[in-house]
């Protein structure tokens, strides 16, 4: 997966390197956990401030706000890592600090700070809730780099299963891929995921996939590959149908800055193609998630430019497009994190 990190106001992708309440326990509950702070079943609109290093909510439940100041440092590469990681069913401040390894985070539970070590520098944290107790778990990729033996490198994952205390650890992927995990087979369970992004934007992309439930005839370690994409396109990652699986999906842009963001969301309800035209390419970032609680992922943006600075989004309940002005100019939104 490729996570953004902080720098001094700007976004800085790292090719070296989910968390959304509804009835029944999905990973892709977990997912929109991690960006509902007040627990109304909804993601809210969440940015950070870096000239305050502040994190600011607008709540769903009320349009009340909150805030949060953390200590983030620009020089240590500061990773957003949303997640609900204590199981109240609240969203946790969290990022993960490459220079030591730790993982900082104001819970909402004791509501004091924690820093818990789990991971090195060069890693890329992958926090998701990989063992289906509805708690996000600690987790990392390690990129090993190519070697006679193994010519294309490896990810190694290694996650710690908050259900039992137990660590897993497995290799899958190669040196140049970006961890997507999702639980593309919706069975609670996050599963490990890359996508391999084509050379140019004539080359296919590719997805690997290893489900976290074997499926019938298959060896332990199966895993599959799918073809969608296009160099240059990111991956935006979610279920947009609502089957409790995670569709492959991406975001194209424009040729220019003028030109629309086109997003390609393959179901894996039908397995059919949908193709939507939402935002600019100069100015718009992709925020999806389930605004609206309905259990489908929504097709999102945050607009930076000034006179219309916001949340844009396009209700899967409705399909009526709403807008939310929140922000300021330099802000950036959490709910990028799972764009790669």
């Amino acid at each position: 997966m490729n996570k953004f990190f902080i720098t001094a106001g700007k976004f800085s992708l790292s090719l070296i390197g989910l968390i959304f309440l509804v009835a029944s326990a999905t990973a892709q509950v977990t997912l929109r956990k991690g960006l509902d702070f007040d627990a109304d079943g909804k993601a809210d609109y969440v940015l950070f401030s870096p000239s305050s290093s502040t994190i600011k909510v607008k709540r769903s439940s009320d349009d009340g706000n909150q805030s949060k100041t953390l200590s983030f440092s620009f020089s240590t590469r500061d990773y957003f890592t949303p997640g609900d990681y204590d199981g109240d069913g609240t969203a946790d401040y969290s990022v993960w600090r490459n220079s030591d390894g730790k993982w900082y985070q104001f819970r909402s539970t004791a509501s004091a700070f924690v820093a818990i070590p789990y991971g090195a520098s060069s890693d890329e944290p992958v926090a998701r809730d990989y063992d289906g107790d509805g708690i996000a778990d600690f987790a990392i990729v390690k990129r090993i780099a190519p070697t006679t033996a193994a010519p294309g490198g490896k990810l190694n994952w290694n996650y710690f299963r908050s259900s039992n205390s137990t660590y897993a650890t497995f290799d899958f992927c190669e040196y140049v891929d970006l961890p997507v995990p999702g639980d593309y087979d919706g069975d609670g369970k996050f599963d490990l995921a890359c996508y391999r992004p084509g050379a140019n934007v004539r080359a296919d992309s590719n997805f690997f996939i290893m489900p976290s439930t074997t499926p019938p005839g298959q060896s332990p370690g199966y895993w599959y590959q799918a073809t969608f994409g296009k160099g240059g396109d990111q991956v935006v990652s979610g279920d947009y149908d609502g089957d409790t699986k995670t569709d492959l999906a991406l975001v194209r842009d424009g040729v220019t800055s003028s030109h629309g963001l086109t997003w390609y969301i393959k179901r894996s309800s039908d397995n059919v193609l949908t193709t939507v035209n939402f935002g600019l390419t100069g100015t718009d970032r992709p925020v999806q998630a389930d605004y609206d609680g309905d259990g489908k992922t929504d097709i999102a943006i945050w607009r930076q430019r000034h006179l219309d600075r916001g949340f844009w989004i396009q209700r899967s309940s409705t399909n009526v497009i709403y807008t939310k002005n929140f922000g300021d100019a330099g802000d950036i939104p959490l709910a990028h994190y799972d764009t790669h």
